[in-house]
């Protein structure tokens, strides 16, 4: 305890019993919310999206709403994979809480960090809701200071939060990729 060695095994060993003797407590809601950990590029399937599903159920051709810096992203499902022995297995239907690759054609420019829902009856209630979500780790920013870039929205949260600790002014923090724009910000 002293030295936090084995303390993330102990936390897994947990939720894994929680989850096996305790699956009827255990509540899903209809709808499936999970989040993007990294967009890849599988060969023979195209980008997938590596996701966690922490509630709900995910099935082969859900319709899902993907947060987006500016607004947010619907695409079809077209393929489920867990990962098995080291290979990529197709599924018709996984539950939480799971790990996995989405195969979904229309989500090519997804950030990492970026949350998901599957669509509910109404598409653009699901929209607002998920876009609620990406404001809500909105960064603070000030008039002047340094302006940052990271490849997720949790890099970035991690990245402002240690420059404010440090008394760090950030005037511009956003996630992608460097643009000409953010060089002239910085220099003006």
């Amino acid at each position: 305890a002293q030295t936090g060695e084995g303390i993330p095994e102990l936390l897994m060993m947990l939720i894994g019993l929680a989850q096996k003797f305790l699956e009827d407590n255990l509540q899903r809601s209809e709808e499936c919310k999970g989040t993007v950990l990294e967009v890849t590029e599988l060969k023979g399937v195209g980008p997938t999206l590596d996701a966690i599903i922490y509630d709900g159920t995910l099935k082969v051709n859900d319709v899902i709403v993907i947060g987006g810096l500016s607004e947010p992203i619907v695409s079809k499902v077209k393929a489920i994979l867990l990962e098995e022995k080291g290979k990529p297995k197709g599924v018709k239907e996984v539950s939480a809480a799971a790990g996995i690759k989405i195969s979904a054609p229309d989500a090519v420019n997804v950030l990492s960090g970026m949350p998901f829902r599957t669509a509910g009856k109404d598409l653009e209630e699901t929209k607002m809701k998920v876009q609620e979500e990406v404001e809500e780790v909105v960064i603070e920013t000030d008039e002047e200071g340094l302006v940052i870039k990271a490849e997720s929205l949790g890099s970035l949260e991690a990245l402002s939060g240690l420059l404010r600790q440090g008394g760090i002014k950030v005037k511009k923090a956003t996630v992608g990729e460097i643009t000409k724009k953010d060089l002239t910000d910085a220099q003006a």
